[in-house]
C-alpha cells in the first residue's frame, strides 16, 4: 500500500483537466463543472441578497436525477424519456432526441457537451453522441455515433482526448474512442460494484472510486486497461466524490470523513 501510495502521489498534485473543448467564461459543460471541481466563475453577488430569486424561465422536462450541462448558451440535459436542448437564455426548446429508459432504468448521468458535440449515455442503451447543427428554422441534433454495447447507469464518464474513460453499469471500467465512431477501446473484466462510482482527471492517470471503497489509478490509455495502483481506503461502501487537493484526497464513506495523504 506504501508504495501504491508514493505512486500516486506523483500524479495527484497536477491539476485536475478535463477534455471539452473550448470551454467559455461561466460555462458548465460537464458534471460539477468545467474542471469537476465545483467551482463557479463570472458570479457576482448582490450588494443586498433578495428574499426571493426571479424566475427568468421554466421548462418541464419530466423526472429524472441527472445535473443539466451548460455550454455555448444552450443547456442540455437528460429528461424522463428524452434528451433536450434548451436556449440559456430564454428557456426555448432547440432540439429533443428520444432517450426512453427500460425496465429499472433511469436517466441519471449528465451529457458532456465538447464543443458542438453532446455525448450521453443510460443503462440498457448504450452511449450516444450527436451533433448540433443549425437548420434554417433553428437547430437539430445529428446523430454522429452510438455504441449498444457500453453505458452508464450511476456514473458520468471523463472526456479526455478524444477518449471517453467511465464505470459501465455492470461495474466495469471502460474506455470508448469518441473519435473513433465511439467504438469500444476497451473494457476490463473485474467488476467493481454496482456501477456506483466517481471519476476524476488528474493528469497522467484518472482515478476510480467506485463503491467498492478502493481508489484505483489507471493510465487514460486507448489502447489497453493499465492498472497503475489500487488502494482500499474505507471499510464501509464509498457512494460519495472523492475531493482530491494537492496530495490530499478526503473521502467519505458511509459512516466517516477520511483525509488520506499521497506520500
Amino acid at each position: 500500500m506504501k508504495g501504491g501510495n508514493r505512486l500516486i502521489g506523483a500524479i495527484a498534485c497536477g491539476a485536475v483537466l478535463v477534455a471539452t473543448g473550448l470551454v467559455g467564461a461561466g460555462d458548465w459543460p460537464q458534471w460539477r463543472g468545467a474542471n469537476r471541481d465545483r467551482k463557479v466563475t463570472g458570479f457576482t453577488a448582490p450588494e443586498t441578497w433578495p428574499k426571493v430569486l426571479t424566475q427568468k424561465w421554466k421548462v418541464a422536462v419530466g423526472s429524472g436525477d441527472g445535473a443539466p450541462a451548460v455550454a455555448n448558451g444552450k443547456v442540455v440535459t437528460l429528461a424522463e424519456k428524452s434528451i433536450v436542448g434548451i436556449g440559456a437564455a430564454d428557456g426555448k426548446l432547440l432540439w429533443q432526441l428520444p432517450f426512453v429508459p427500460g425496465r429499472r432504468a433511469y436517466n441519471a448521468a449528465t451529457p458532456i457537451v465538447d464543443g458542438q458535440t453532446v455525448i450521453y449515455t443510460g443503462a440498457g442503451r448504450g452511449t450516444t453522441a450527436v451533433k448540433i447543427e443549425k437548420q434554417a428554422d433553428g437547430l437539430a441534433a445529428k446523430k454522429l455515433w452510438r455504441n449498444p454495447d457500453v453505458a452508464t447507469q450511476y456514473n458520468t464518464p471523463v472526456l479526455k482526448d478524444g477518449l471517453l474513460f467511465g464505470l459501465s453499469n455492470r461495474g466495469n471500467l471502460f474506455c470508448l474512442n469518441a473519435q473513433a465512431a465511439g467504438k469500444t477501446a476497451w473494457v476490463d473484466s473485474a467488476r467493481r460494484g454496482r456501477g456506483f462510482g466517481a471519476m476524476v482527471d488528474v493528469g497522467s492517470v484518472i482515478l476510480a472510486l467506485p463503491s467498492t471503497s478502493e481508489l484505483i489509478a489507471f493510465k487514460p490509455s486507448g489502447e489497453k486497461y493499465e492498472e497503475v495502483a489500487r488502494i482500499k481506503i474505507a471499510e464501509s461502501s464509498t457512494y460519495a466524490h472523492p475531493v482530491i487537493v494537492k496530495n490530499r484526497a478526503y473521502v467519505k464513506d458511509s459512516n466517516s470523513v477520511t483525509m488520506w495523504a499521497f506520500e
